[in-house]
């Protein structure tokens, strides 16, 4: 009995812990119907996903998944950490033109504004504990003293200032991040909190893409372009490795698929598949 349990949570992406529990008997009380119409809504998706595995990579976010090809076999696996509901992982295609070591990260407004403008009202010690800059702007980067602000009466929409948080082991973007320029600013990186990637279900972050063993994903890449990580190693931050080719990075929204003759299924994070049978019930429900 324990075996048939963990065997059924690995093909729903869930902990195989051998336990029956909410989430395991979600997936127990779909019906036939309702998983052959999940396969069938990602059959007509897959129609739109990348058919070559020449060289991509392709992030899967309902199965939290990260896969890299290169000459046509696979490189490197992990798992991922998303969007959470409210900051989606957008789906669309890209392409990693290079590996920054030791970045800093440049904060975006929104999270500046709604994450870390209130933690510091109520903390003011948060900045320097985890090594925020206040800078004019990002074209001036004159630093301002953070102790001038009376962050009690700050409004965050109207903060007339930037901030970077400084390269370091507290740093969001942790020691990697795999440059994908957008006008998304969407893009792979490595993160502090390794934890995370023990959950089942991890969409937690602000939209870009956190990469479990992202120490392994930049060795790989750079031994495809001929180099080492020890080789380009550097404390000094945002050290910059370009690609000789760029890679193709494609984000994809699959609930569904089958694999060694198995159907696997993964869960709606972002309740794409609910919208789209809602919308297929509704035309239905009109044409009667």
């Amino acid at each position: 009995m324990d075996l048939a349990v963990r065997e059924f949570q690995q093909l729903y992406g869930l902990n195989d812990d051998g336990i029956i529990g909410p989430n395991t008997i979600e997936w127990l009380n779909k019906s036939a119907n309702d998983k052959l119409r999940i396969l069938a809504l990602n059959s007509e998706r897959s129609r739109l996903w990348p058919q070559q595995r020449e060289n991509i990579i392709l992030v899967n976010v309902p199965s939290f998944q990260l896969k890299y090809w290169d000459e046509g076999e696979t490189r490197f696996e992990s798992r991922v950490i998303v969007g959470k509901t409210s900051r989606q992982t957008p789906i669309f295609e890209t392409k990693m033109d290079s590996l920054i070591l030791n970045p800093t990260w440049n904060v975006p407004w929104k999270i500046m504004v709604k994450d870390i403008i209130p933690k510091v009202k109520r903390d003011p010690t948060y900045l320097f504990s985890q090594r925020f800059e206040i800078i004019e702007g990002w074209t001036n980067q004159n630093r301002i003293d953070p102790t001038m602000i009376d962050w009690q009466e700050v409004n965050a929409k109207r903060f007339p200032y930037r901030m970077r948080q400084q390269a370091g082991e507290l740093n969001a973007l942790g020691q990697y991040k795999f440059n994908t320029p957008n006008a998304q600013a969407i893009f792979l990186h490595d993160t502090p909190s390794k934890h995370l990637f023990n959950e089942s279900l991890r969409a937690f972050s602000s939209g870009c893409v956190r990469v479990e063993h992202a120490d392994q994903f930049a060795q790989v890449l750079l031994e495809v372009q001929g180099k080492s990580l020890e080789e380009v190693a550097s404390t000094r931050p945002n050290k910059a490795v370009a690609f000789k080719e760029r890679i193709p990075v494609h984000i994809i929204y699959q609930t569904a698929w089958l694999s060694d003759g198995k159907a696997h299924f993964r869960g709606d994070v972002y309740d794409y598949d609910a919208k789209r049978n809602n919308v297929e019930d509704a035309a239905l429900s009109n044409n009667r």
